[in-house]
């Protein structure tokens, strides 16, 4: 199985989906520094499990998502693909049913990431076990870093095996086998948590059987109850139905009242409205009327006057007919005055000449005053006219302000009103602003949740880090464990088998080389220096032994250059004399040279296997002897029990460190559990102090828009209180500035009195015009008709002398 495709989208620098195809053979990427290549690398580690902020070059896990630039959104998603080739069926076995595997990592901000194989949710544990048997993985050695090879040189021997146990394929073993103690751990400790578990359930089904015989009387009582309640909510429910449809009834009603009512008022207002436009022009027609009534009142009087004169006239007509009458009936009479007529008839013509000269005199005078007293009357009469006029205007205009004045008090008055209303509802605006949570603390509480979320985060990355540490350090105190147990195994086998093989051959007789301790790494020489004499006893019945002789006075020297292998070897004091006389070389050349020195008996060996006998035999490394190979295997034997003593108390004490490291373990993996709880609780407090700080921020700002906008409206009434306050004072002033009406009205009273004098006067100075025109006219008359009269009398008188000669 190999790598063929990475596909980045969102992941760092990478915010547009990207493709990196990985061909068989090398694939390098080659660019400038910043371009992104660790990137990669690092999505190759973070697609395979790597669950550490800081491995990943961040404080938290959310920094691998893109994060905006100046011209560009940061994203809130990354994805990291790795396609693998399975066409080797290598895979672990719930993923070995297809050639190719999909293995996909996204992370969401806030919330943290997930893995899918093939589509597929799975665990981060099965995908680091999916590389581990691959021998690879987030902290594979596969994947090389800066100063990473320098590291894996000065290894310790720990550290090594880890790599060791990568390289061949078991590290998905290990792991395994690693989370199957922690499932037999946790087995057990379920084991024995079973007994309390049971013993309390046993206490809970007493007590719960209880419960269940008083749950079913309360569910007998409650079902009486409900349907009690049921049917007693049933005649409500009818109540209220029959309420609701006599209250619609009423509504209805109502609605129609309502409606005819706002009908009437709407045409009394549009009556009223047309009225009160029609009002000042009434106001004028009814002044001009007024005036043309004086007029006609004028004119009337005028007629009667003229009525009375006409009476006068018929009455004087009358008369001049009775006098005519009598003057036919006294013609007969006349007749004897018609010289005395004439007389007096001419002496009345100059009476009469006398009167047209008087009235020719006093008419003109008479003209003069007439039309003086005409002018007069036309201009009280106009004076008149524009007085009633403007009083009528100043009238009709006086009942408007008063109109306005009262709309304006009323207006006013509302507002009064819809202040006072608008008032109260800011008090209590404004109470229920101050009873409300300050939203200083609702944004202090924000920034110390947010405070306390970074110290969780800060507290819980560190106990993952202590987490991953522990585990560390109980898998290199399990690893030394084994190490070490291993290592004692081997020397107790190692031990078992030397024992068995030095007491497999002769086993009921000692032989002296098993009496004989040679220093180790002089086995060898002592072999080539005693050769088989090696295998006798020291029991005298033996077919060969060993007899004590006491060692030689005069023993001769060793040759120069060489020591004594006594030194080297401890034996029974049957070997003091044979082995004062062996000698050991340290090196071939110095013991071939002393060898032309040695005396009977003596040889000279050396510690790789050279041997030369005083009389020439020689022995060379090649030529190998059991006893050398006994003689190493029995010192073998002694080191290995020390070493296997050695071996047994480290195993104690990396048995010790593993329990110790495995109780730390425990306790780490404990706080990490707590953190991870804590950073939840503080992320869960987190978003309610913000969802707390936005809804109380929304509550507030409301609150505040209600306050503003009464406050704009108290604003607009001051405003409109203040310009009805002027409207009213300008009224005040115009009523101040409209004339006296009762004045106006008693000086209209006097002017139309005086007009009246003044048109007696008029129609006096007429009919003195008039009689004195009429008494000229008569005067004229009179002239030419006394001429007429006497040449009527002196005819009538002929007539009458005539007629009373004729009547007579």
């Amino acid at each position: 199985m190999h790598f063929k495709r990475l596909r980045l989208h969102g992941f760092k620098s990478f915010v547009e989906p990207t493709d990196l195809h990985i061909a068989p053979g090398m694939t390098g990427i080659v660019g400038p520094n910043g371009c992104g290549k660790s990137n990669l690398v690092e999505a190759l580690r973070w697609v395979m499990g790597e669950n550490s902020a800081k491995s990943m070059r961040g404080a938290e896990m959310d920094d691998v998502i893109f994060g905006g630039t100046a011209t560009r959104p940061s994203r809130n998603i990354a994805e990291v693909m790795l396609e693998l080739d399975n066409a080797e069926r290598t895979a672990t076995a719930e993923f070995n049913a297809e050639d190719t595997l999909h293995v996909t990592r996204q992370i969401e901000r806030g919330n943290g990431s997930d893995y899918k194989v093939n589509g597929k949710p799975v665990r981060r544990r099965d995908v680091q076990l999916l590389f581990a048997d691959q021998a690879t993985g987030a902290h594979s050695t596969n994947l090389v870093g800066q100063g990473q090879i320098d590291a894996l040189i000065r290894a310790k021997p720990q550290d090594r095996r880890a790599i060791l146990e990568e390289a061949s394929g078991t590290a998905g073993l290990q792991a395994r086998r690693h989370e199957a103690e922690l499932k037999l751990k946790a087995a057990e400790q379920n084991l024995t948590r079973v007994d309390d578990v049971l013993q309390s359930y046993d206490a809970q089904l007493r007590s719960l059987k209880t419960q269940v015989r008083q749950a079913s009387r309360y569910r007998n009582l409650a079902d009486h109850i409900r349907r009690t309640e049921a049917g007693l909510l049933h005649l409500r429910w009818i109540e209220a139905g029959q309420s609701d449809e006599r209250a619609k009834e009423a509504f209805a009603a109502a609605e129609a009242r309502v409606a005819e009512l706002f009908a009437i008022v709407t045409q009394g207002n549009a009556a009223r409205t047309d009225i009160a436009a029609e009002l000042p022009g009434l106001r004028q027609a009814e002044a001009a009327a007024a005036a043309v009534l004086q007029k006609l009142t004028l004119a009337r009087e005028q007629i009667d006057a003229e009525l009375r004169r006409v009476a006068e006239d018929t009455t004087a007509q009358e008369q001049r007919l009775e006098q005519a009458k009598g003057d036919l009936e006294r013609e007969q009479t006349r007749s004897k005055d018609g010289e005395e007529a004439i007389a007096r008839l001419r002496e009345e013509s100059a009476q009469l000449a006398a009167t047209k000269e008087n009235i020719a005199g006093e008419l003109p005078r008479a003209m003069e005053i007439f039309e003086s007293v005409s002018a007069e009357v036309e201009a009280l009469d106009a004076a008149l006219s524009q007085l009633m006029q403007e009083t009528a205007s100043a009238e009709a205009k006086k009942q408007s302000l008063q109109r306005e004045m009262e709309m304006l008090r009323d207006r006013r008055d509302q507002m009064e009103k819809r202040r006072a209303q608008l008032q109260a509802e800011r008090a209590a605006l404004a109470n229920e602003a101050a009873a409300r949570p300050d939203l200083a603390l609702a944004s202090a509480m924000v920034e110390a949740t947010e405070k306390e979320l970074a110290k969780r985060q800060e507290q819980a990355h560190q106990a993952e880090q202590f987490y991953h540490e522990a585990e560390r350090i109980q898998i290199s105190a399990r690893d030394v464990a084994q190490a070490k147990q291993a290592e004692a195994t081997k020397l107790r086998a190692e031990s078992d088998a030397i024992a068995a093989l030095l007491h497999s051959d002769d086993a009921d007789s000692e032989k002296i080389v098993d009496l004989i301790t040679v220093a180790p790494g002089f086995e060898h020489a002592l072999a080539v220096a005693l050769g088989e004499a090696l295998t006798a006893g020291l029991d005298s019945s033996a077919a060969q032994y060993w007899r004590n002789v006491e060692p030689l006075a005069d023993a001769p020297a060793l040759p120069q250059g060489v020591t004594s292998l006594a030194q080297r070897v401890e034996a029974p004091p049957a070997l003091a004399r044979c082995l004062s006389q062996i000698g050991l070389a340290e090196e071939a050349a110095s013991g071939e040279t002393a060898a032309r020195d040695l005396r009977p008996g003596q040889i000279i060996v050396s510690r790789d296997g050279w041997a030369w006998r005083w009389d020439g035999f020689t022995l060379t490394p090649q030529a190998k002897t059991a006893t050398a190979l006994r003689l190493q295997q029995r010192n073998r034997m002694s080191a290995l029990e020390s070493e296997i003593a050695s071996a047994d108390e480290d195993l104690r004490k990396a048995q010790d460190a593993l329990a110790e490291a495995a109780a730390f373990f425990t306790q780490r993996q404990s706080e990490d559990k707590q953190a991870r709880e804590a950073l939840k609780i503080a992320f869960a407090a987190l978003n309610d102090a913000r969802a707390t700080y936005a809804q109380q921020e929304k509550e507030t700002t409301a609150l505040t828009a209600k306050i503003e906008s009464i406050d704009a409206a108290l604003h607009q009434i001051s405003e409109d209180h203040g310009e009805i306050s002027r409207r009213m004072a300008a009224i005040e002033e115009e009523q101040k500035a409209i004339p006296d009406l009762d004045a106006a009205r008693a000086s209209i009273s006097d002017k139309r009195a005086a007009l009246a004098e003044k048109r007696e006067t008029q129609a006096a100075k007429k009919s003195e015009c008039d009689r004195l025109r009429r008494e000229q006219a008569i005067c004229a008359e009179r002239a030419e008709s006394m001429e007429q009269e006497i040449n009527a009398w002196q005819a009538r008188l002929e007539n009458a002398t005539r007629q009373s000669a004729a009547l007579s």
